[in-house]
């Protein structure tokens, strides 16, 4: 179980891996609940968890985590508008985000109203004629043909000034519950709660979109309260909203620390409970088993909710999570599944694309790529699979007919996505945009392609040189046998979770296995069957059929494998394979004294 390896060693990545150093020495943790192995606590030396913190790290109280949601800029003036529209019965919209986060969010706001017996509308923008965030054409919409006397924008709007001006200006209020980071012009709306706002003092600045609605929500119990509104009505319950706050902090990949951490481990349970229709029509439809876990929500629901927004109707995802019948959120998670395949080839097509024309030898700091064939509901899942490959901050943008291209933005470990975003824009580079350190969009007309290909490629150039000391350098925390791939293992660093950003899954390094075969899946992955301790396992590395994998997990080659251990459960039976992350190369078996397996056996198959 003890790291071995004190220098790095270079993958087939070109990483250089390092074992991870504890930050504190302590080991004597103890706590009443749980018995910790030697692998629970040597990882709980390394993410610094005190010894005094070792209970509430482990069971998290939400009674005591969350905040008085008051404390936000505009909080009290946004709950009390919202406490007067249900009171007086005005008619109220949602307008969304087409992502998971601004899906997670209104849904959670139509399902509050729905309880009390008030129906809302909900909005969200066709990804391609009207693009990301408020536009004007939809309030006049909404305040004209629907009689909205209240709108909510959820996970945008902090930068919508001129669209929120309109809506005031004919008569339509305007909150905006996001989480993104403005300007210092902030829109004038009734109210503007965004814990990421300039002049905001919040510290929980990493909450999600729902996260930010959930608050809002526990503001406006609190008023309806006082007003004894729940007299003779049922009062929702908030802690069964949990599910999709957990959902969106997860998918939208914010930091899983500090309260973000309490919610997706008690949004877990909430989402186990199988109480959400569309959440469990969805994890039939695609083929996952309960119990669901942060990698059940970021790898499978996540995406498939993306691909309303993506390539089809953003308000289908929306109709699915407040969907109150099975057999209703059956047939839309079919819908969903039929774009979700849709989604995969077109993203599969822009991958291909690029990756056709890069040069590994010739990367420089940041890869800029546009064409007009590209669909621009996949391009951030496009640069997303570039960025992992190549290591490299990625830009991929999609060019309408009008010259107009629509970026997506994935940053490597130091970038500063958001950054660059807001700096290009007040340079007038790009039309508009935002997002955070680790992703981004914006607009921008292509006659300015050449000015944004040298800005970002100075900017990260910068940031590259402010960063040598962490590019291409990575750590694995644990060491562990072929014997130790089991459950046993998996359930003890399971505890730690759940992982994400800010609380990463710990990396894993087995030494010395030996290659027995290699199957190529959907000409994509490759299930590898590996030897070691005198035991067979298998290990998987998905989107990795490229050369440089394939020599390195050619049969009866020794190597270090990196990566997660992976729960499999199918028929009521679980096991354990190991997800590869990447391979670090060793030798070459040569002689049968060596190797036990019999040579037949060794060999690559295609599926």
């Amino acid at each position: 179980m003890e790291n071995k390896l004190k220098q790095g060693l270079c993958s087939v990545k070109n990483n250089i891996w390092f074992a991870q150093t504890a930050i504190n020495n302590n080991t004597n943790y103890s706590t009443s609940n749980v018995q910790l192995s030697k692998i629970t606590i040597h990882l709980l030396t390394i993410k610094d968890i005190q010894i005094e913190s070792i209970d509430n790290f482990f069971f998290p109280k939400l009674k005591t985590s969350i905040p008085n949601p008051m404390h936000l800029l505009d909080m009290e003036k946004a709950a009390n508008r919202f406490v007067d529209a249900i009171l007086n019965m005005e008619k109220i919209a949602v307008f969304a985000d087409y992502d998971v986060d601004g899906s997670t969010s209104a849904a959670m706001i139509k399902n509050y109203l729905d309880i009390i017996g008030i129906n809302a509308i909900v909005y969200v923008p066709n990804r391609l004629t009207e693009g990301y965030g408020p536009n004007s054409n939809a309030f006049k919409m909404l305040q004209k043909k629907m009689g909205i006397n209240l709108c909510i924008t959820v996970d945008c709007g902090i930068v919508a000034n001129d669209p929120i001006k309109y809506a005031m200006q004919i008569g339509m209020d305007i909150i905006v519950l996001d989480h993104h980071i403005g300007d210092s012009d902030m829109p004038l709306a009734i109210a503007v709660v965004d814990p990421n706002r300039q002049d905001e003092n919040c510290p929980h600045t990493n909450l999600s979109a729902a996260g930010v609605v959930f608050l809002f929500l526990i503001a406006v119990r609190s008023i309806l309260r006082q007003k004894q509104f729940f007299t003779n009505r049922v009062e929702p319950d908030l802690m069964s909203f949990l599910d999709l706050v957990a959902l969106s902090t997860v998918c939208d990949v914010v930091p899983l620390t500090g309260l973000n951490r309490v919610l997706v481990k008690k949004g877990l349970k909430v989402i186990n409970e199988q109480k959400n229709p569309g959440l469990s029509a969805m994890a039939t439809t695609s083929n996952i088993s309960f119990p669901l876990t942060e990698q059940s929500l970021a790898f499978s629901i996540g995406p498939r909710i993306n691909a309303c927004g993506r390539v089809g109707n953003g308000l289908l995802a929306v109709d699915l999570l407040t969907s109150k019948h099975y057999n209703d959120a059956y047939n839309i998670a079919l819908e969903i599944e039929q774009l979700n395949n849709i989604r995969r080839s077109l993203d599969t097509k822009v991958y291909n694309d690029i990756v056709q024309h890069i040069n590994p030898n010739e990367l420089g700091h940041i890869i800029i790529q546009a064409s007009r064939d590209w669909h621009p509901g996949v391009i951030g899942i496009a640069a997303g699979r570039i960025k992992e490959q190549f290591n490299i901050t990625t830009i991929v943008v999609a060019v309408d007919e009008k010259n107009i291209g629509k970026a997506s933005m994935r940053g490597v470990n130091g970038a500063n996505c958001g950054a660059s975003v807001l700096a290009a824009k007040q340079k007038n580079i790009i039309l508009n945009g935002g997002g955070h350190s680790a992703a981004a969009g914006f607009s921008i007309n292509m006659e300015n392609f050449p000015k944004l290909q040298e800005f970002m490629y100075e900017f990260f150039k910068i940031q590259a040189l402010s960063n040598e000391h962490i590019k291409n350098k990575k750590y694995f925390d644990l060491t562990i046998s072929a014997a130790e791939v089991n459950i046993k293992t998996f359930n003890e660093i399971a505890l730690l979770a759940p992982f994400g950003i800010g609380n990463p899954e710990p990396i894993i390094l087995i030494e010395n296995v030996t290659v027995e075969n290699v199957t190529i899946l959907k000409n994509e992955h490759l299930l590898i069957k590996v030897y070691g301790d005198n035991i067979f396992f298998k290990a998987i590395a998905f989107r990795a059929n490229n050369q440089l994998m394939i020599n390195a997990v050619q049969p009866n080659n020794i190597v270090h494998l990196i990566g997660t251990l992976s729960l499999n459960q199918w028929n009521n039976t679980a096991s354990v394979n190991f997800i590869i992350q990447d391979i670090i190369a060793v030798d070459k078996l040569l002689t049968k004294k060596q190797h036990s397996i019999g040579q037949s056996n060794l060999a690559i198959h295609t599926t």
